[in-house]
C-alpha cells in the first residue's frame, strides 16, 4: 500500500484530472495463492472488499474520484458468469462496497433488453455506474465499424433511458 500511495502521490502531480480507473479486473484466483498459504482460506469477495477500500481510501486522499471494471463482482455471485440473465448480489456484497463508480462494460449485445437488464443490476449497489462499451477492433486488424455503431446505438438508448450519464469507449 505504501507504493500503491507513491504511485497516486506521483499521478497526482503529473494530471489535472481527478477521475482514476483502478481496474480491479481478472482477479479469478484472488486468495487462491500466496495469500493461501500465509492467511488460510478467504472468500474472494472479502478480499477484493478489503483490498478495494483500502486503494479507494488511498485515492481520495489524493482528491480522485476512483472507478472499477464492475465484474469482479458478479462473477463473484454467479459462478464466474459476468452477463447471467438473473444474478441475485448477497447485501453483504453490495453493502461493503466502498465510494467507487462502478464500470459496466458491455461489448458484445445487440439489443437492448440485455443492456437494461444489466444497468439494472448494477443498480443493486448504489454506486454511480459509467457504461464502457468496445470500439470493434478484436477480429483483426481493421475496424469492425458496422458492429460497433449497430452495438453501441442500443447501449446508449439503455444508457440514456436508465440514467447513465457517463460513458466511454474501450
Amino acid at each position: 500500500y505504501e507504493l500503491i500511495d507513491h504511485m497516486f502521490a506521483s499521478l497526482s502531480k503529473s494530471f489535472k484530472t481527478r477521475k482514476i480507473h483502478v481496474g480491479m479486473d481478472e482477479a479469478y484466483m484472488l486468495g487462491r495463492g500466496k495469500h493461501m498459504d500465509i492467511h488460510g482460506y478467504e472468500t474472494v469477495d472479502s478480499i477484493m472488499k478489503r483490498h478495494l477500500a483500502r486503494v479507494c481510501e488511498i485515492a481520495k486522499k489524493y482528491g480522485y474520484e476512483p472507478m472499477m471494471w464492475s465484474d469482479m463482482f458478479f462473477r463473484i455471485s454467479n459462478h464466474g458468469e459476468y452477463y447471467g440473465r438473473t444474478v441475485n448480489l448477497p447485501q453483504e456484497l453490495i453493502d461493503g462496497v466502498p465510494d467507487v463508480s462502478l464500470v459496466y462494460w458491455d461489448y458484445y449485445h445487440e439489443d437492448q433488453e440485455t443492456y437494461d437488464r444489466h444497468i439494472n443490476q448494477h443498480k443493486q449497489f448504489n454506486n454511480p455506474i459509467i457504461f464502457a462499451g468496445g470500439a470493434w477492433r478484436w477480429l483483426g486488424h481493421g475496424p469492425a465499424l458496422v458492429k460497433s455503431v449497430y452495438q453501441t446505438r442500443y447501449a446508449l438508448k439503455s444508457c440514456i433511458e436508465n440514467g447513465v450519464e457517463e460513458v466511454f469507449v474501450t
